[in-house]
């Protein structure tokens, strides 16, 4: 074997054992604080009050994205559901992560979701990551006008205050998944 072809296979097994070395470099919490700004710009013109992050919002979206790269797509279908959005699966998926909702005028939480394609070939990727998650931003935004418009609303509801954002990336795919979940206030079960 040519020196060059050994040196190449050794880093691609080296790479198997630790993927870390090799992973592309991203800003998550950049990517989230964009998101938090976008949404707090629109709901400033309702003269609502901004989202906080919710750490723990942070960590049921982390689990959805995760689980969705896993499998490859996203979708609200809980393993045990069989509607597109079942509300009281969701509810008790929330509820095995050891996290519930106050309910406030017959409100608790919202789930957006997306995926998309990313393309990038720099060691740092979070502005191409960024324009990506704008476009989904944006396609939440021209909900707006729309008769049906879940995301939209739940970027504008006036009794959600906390919001959870995540993007898993795969990058073998050149996707991310991003899962959004919004609510009023966050109990935390011990």
């Amino acid at each position: 074997m040519k020196p060059f072809l050994k040196i190449a296979f050794l880093i691609t097994a080296f790479s198997a054992f630790v993927p870390s070395l090799f992973a592309i470099s991203y800003d998550l919490p950049e990517i989230q604080n964009k998101w938090l700004e976008w949404t707090n710009t629109e709901r400033s013109k309702y003269g609502l009050p901004d989202y906080q992050i919710s750490e723990a919002l942070n960590i049921t979206a982390s689990s959805w994205s995760e689980y969705s790269k896993s499998r490859w797509y996203i979708d609200h279908k809980r393993p045990w559901q069989k509607l597109y959005y079942d509300f009281n699966k969701i509810w008790g998926w929330f509820n095995s992560k050891w996290v519930s909702f106050q309910k406030v005028s017959k409100t608790t939480f919202s789930e957006s979701i997306w995926w998309n394609v990313y393309s990038c070939k720099k060691d740092d990727c979070t502005e191409r990551l960024l324009s990506a998650v704008k476009t989904t931003f944006e396609m939440y935004m021209r909900e707006k006008w729309k008769k049906y418009r879940p995301h939209y609303n739940a970027l504008i509801n006036k009794d959600f205050t906390v919001v959870g954002i995540w993007l898993s990336v795969d990058e073998k795919k050149h996707k991310y998944y991003i899962t959004i979940h919004y609510g009023t206030k966050v109990l935390v079960k011990k």
